[in-house]
């Protein structure tokens, strides 16, 4: 497997999660599926891909791009944790959570010189949609 199937193959699984937290879970709870078994599992399976991942740095230390994704992942949670914060108080709308999660992964990014590219955006769309997706519920709608 070469470098660029590697990040395919990542951009793949983020997407994946991404399109799950976004249609396939709201879907089974509107038919009245239990998705807490779902989410404790896809948090499983986030544990799972972020060990993989840091195997895949081990076994391929000179591949820059999968320590770049590894990055946005990590930056992704502590910007969702961020804008969660920064709704509950007060100083964001609930609306504004995902796009000041979003613009805050690409500050720390732009901050630190990477370029952000269209697929960068894809992967950084993709880690915020996952880390919003194993947050606690803090309410019901």
């Amino acid at each position: 497997m070469n470098h660029y199937e590697i990040l395919i193959l990542i951009i793949g699984i983020v997407g994946g999660m991404a399109l799950t937290s976004a249609v396939l879970i709201p879907l089974l709870e509107k038919k009245g599926v239990q998705t807490e078994q779902i989410i404790a599992s896809a948090q499983a399976g986030l544990r799972t891909a972020d060990i993989i991942l840091d195997g895949v740095q081990v076994a391929l230390p000179g591949l820059p791009g999968v320590a770049v994704v590894d990055k946005v992942v990590e930056l992704a949670e502590k910007s969702v944790n961020a804008a969660e914060q920064m709704n509950k108080s007060n100083q964001i709308s609930a609306d504004q959570r995902k796009a000041t999660a979003v613009q805050l992964v690409k500050d720390y990014l732009t901050a630190a010189n990477v370029e952000i590219t269209p697929d960068m955006e894809k992967i950084i769309d993709g880690a915020v949609e996952a880390a919003v997706f194993v947050l606690p519920k803090t309410n019901a709608a």
